[in-house]
């Protein structure tokens, strides 16, 4: 067994990141006409970042220190968690939208409705 160097295992360790948490926050069906992206949990990322909000505003108040600080690190990580996340269907979208073929229904605020892209293939 080789030994492998700190850049061979920083770029298995982010590339391992990458594929178990990509599907966090999204689904994607392929049908052989249509993509469909259905963005599950976008609600949760707006309710997370108010209550980070409040939360952080609350402990300075009340507590002082670096609790305030500490709960806008937990809210920075899981922005970035999300961002990564969202990344691959963001551009396959942008891509759709520049060649006219994406239909957008649902809304980012609602679990009940949630934000789908439904994405028609075969045109160009």
């Amino acid at each position: 067994m080789r030994k492998m160097k700190k850049t061979e295992l920083k770029a298995k360790l982010v590339s391992f990141v990458f594929i178990v948490l990509m599907p966090v926050f999204h689904e994607r069906k392929e049908t052989p006409d249509k993509i469909i992206i259905r963005y599950k949990y976008w609600p949760l990322f707006y309710i997370i970042l108010v209550g980070g909000l409040i939360l952080s505003i609350t402990l300075d108040e009340i507590v002082g220190g670096l609790w305030g600080y500490s709960v806008w690190g937990l809210v920075f990580i899981f922005l970035l968690i999300f961002i990564i996340d969202h990344w691959k269907p963001w551009k396959e979208t942008r891509k759709a939208m520049r060649e006219g073929s994406v239909k957008i229904s649902g809304s980012k605020f609602s679990f009940s409705n949630p934000f789908v892209v439904v994405i028609k293939k075969g045109r160009k």
